[in-house]
């Protein structure tokens, strides 16, 4: 599969596919998609459990193709396989598996405020975030150690390190829908 790749910092890489037909599809489902739910984000340390908008105002959906009630995973999972696949070649690592994907609508006015994706209850070594339109305003991609912000186009694939210093943001959606497909990518032995 053709991308083209840049490493943005030591454990960042943007994978730019262009506007396959996999991120139309996707689109169009999560447009679509009249169940999407606000996704839930909890505080961890001392508010642990407790739900705060502010930190993260997006609403999930599922990966299905509404015109023909498929799941559009298996065709979308030959794009992230690929990423992961060259990511080696940049960030050495024992990635596993993807955790599934969640797909990610954010209308006007949605955000994720900064933080990381380290997580102690699971192999998560780091993340993977899709971006599968282009007509929306605001929603950069930002990582706050490293000067990095992001104007994410379809095709999009950014792979980055889940730990401390690697926290990122979403900023605030100013104009039309983002949609974003997001996976935690899982230690395990690395492939042969």
């Amino acid at each position: 599969m053709e991308s083209n790749d840049e490493i943005l910092a030591p454990g960042i890489v943007l994978f730019k596919y262009g506007n396959l037909p996999i991120f139309k599809n996707i689109t169009s489902a999560a447009l679509s998609y009249k169940d999407a739910a606000p996704a839930k984000t909890f505080y961890q340390g001392a508010a642990q459990g407790r739900m705060h908008e502010e930190v993260r105002k997006v609403n999930t959906c599922r990966l299905i193709d509404l015109k023909n009630g498929k799941s559009l995973d298996s065709e979308f999972n030959k794009v992230i396989s690929d990423a992961i696949k060259k990511n080696r070649k940049y960030f050495p690592n024992p990635i596993a598996m993807d955790a599934g994907y969640e797909v990610l609508k954010y209308e006007v006015n949605g955000i994720y405020s900064w933080h990381n994706d380290q997580c102690t209850d699971n192999n998560r070594i780091a993340t993977m975030m899709a971006y599968c339109n282009n007509d929306f305003t605001g929603g950069k991609f930002e990582f706050a150690h490293f000067n990095i912000s992001i104007k994410p186009e379809a095709g999009d694939i950014v792979i980055f390190c889940a730990h401390y210093p690697y926290a990122h943001r979403c900023t605030k959606v100013t104009s039309g829908n983002r949609i974003a497909l997001k996976s935690q990518l899982l230690a395990g032995a690395p492939e042969a």
